[in-house]
C-alpha cells in the first residue's frame, strides 16, 4: 500500500485545512502512477505504508 501525499495551499482550500498534510492511498505504485500521469506535479510525494519516503520523480511522470 502507498500513499500520494500533499499540502494544500491554493485558494481554494478552505485556509483550517492549508498547511496540513493529506494523503490518497493506492494499492500499487502502478496504479499510483497510471493515475498521476493524468494529473499536474505540485509538490506531491509518495510514501510507503510505514511512512517512509519512495525515491519516485513525480515530475517526470505528470503532465
Amino acid at each position: 500500500m502507498y500513499k500520494l501525499c500533499w499540502v494544500p495551499t491554493d485558494w481554494n482550500t478552505p485556509e483550517q485545512y492549508r498547511g496540513i498534510p493529506h494523503a490518497a492511498t493506492f494499492e500499487s505504485l502502478d496504479r499510483l502512477i497510471k493515475v498521476m500521469r493524468n494529473c499536474t506535479y505540485s509538490g506531491e510525494w509518495v510514501e510507503d505504508s510505514k511512512g517512509n519516503r519512495i525515491n519516485i520523480n513525480l515530475k517526470e511522470i505528470c503532465l
